[in-house]
């Protein structure tokens, strides 16, 4: 297969300070300068995002919010710190390997991925089948495929991984549309808790 989905084994390996998300923190804050930190980050990130969704601790899930806040996110800038953990907290991890295609143009739109460590580049057909020119260049930390991911409609380009492995963070486009209503929900709540307060409110007598 091109792609694999990691999800049904959480890794055990052991990371100095991986325990501590104050740890943590710091190492982020380090990995925009020290490439050992970066390498150190991406690692701890992947091993948050091979833990099943199901069972993804707390700790885990703030340690790939507090990396994915760091990253260029196209479509899902926009998210609230609450929805970004909350999608965090079903992002998965995707390994492809070297020249492989992810998807190609055409094909149905179901998700969205963030570059976690690698390159990949965008490709069009171009005068027939098999006939594929390179329209950009993909790399770490750069959000792909959100237009159509996010919103179901068709690949407009393909997606294939360069000379070396790549780790992606994917979000399905169901799991956003689930995850942005149950955001909307909780927000006419908080809506309606306080417009409920401010009319009690009104109506209590007010001292002569």
């Amino acid at each position: 297969m091109a792609a694999t989905m990691s999800g049904s084994e959480g890794s055990t390996s052991a990371h100095p300070g991986g325990n501590s998300l104050a740890s943590f923190k710091r190492a982020v804050l380090l990995s925009r300068l020290e490439i050992g930190a970066r390498q150190r980050v991406r690692s701890l990130v992947c091993d948050a995002l091979s833990t099943p969704p199901v069972e993804r601790s707390d700790a885990e899930v703030e340690r790939v919010f507090l990396y994915v806040a760091q990253q260029q996110l196209g479509r899902l800038e926009g998210c609230s710190n609450e929805l970004l953990r909350a999608i965090c907290g079903r992002l998965t991890l995707v390994r492809l390997q070297p020249f492989h295609k992810l998807f190609s143009s055409g094909d149905p739109g179901d998700a969205c991925y963030i570059v976690v460590d690698g390159t990949l580049e965008e490709v069009q057909d171009k005068d027939g089948p098999g006939k594929e020119t390179t329209a950009r260049s993909v790399s770490t930390g750069e959000c792909f495929g959100d237009i159509e991911g996010l919103t179901g409609v068709r690949r407009s380009l393909g997606i294939r991984c360069a000379a070396d492995e790549c780790l992606l963070a994917r979000l399905s486009c169901a799991d956003f549309v689930e995850l942005q209503k149950a955001e909307r929900e909780r927000e006419i709540e908080v809506a309606r808790s306080f417009l409920t307060s401010l009319h009690q409110l009104r109506r209590m007598p007010h001292d002569a």
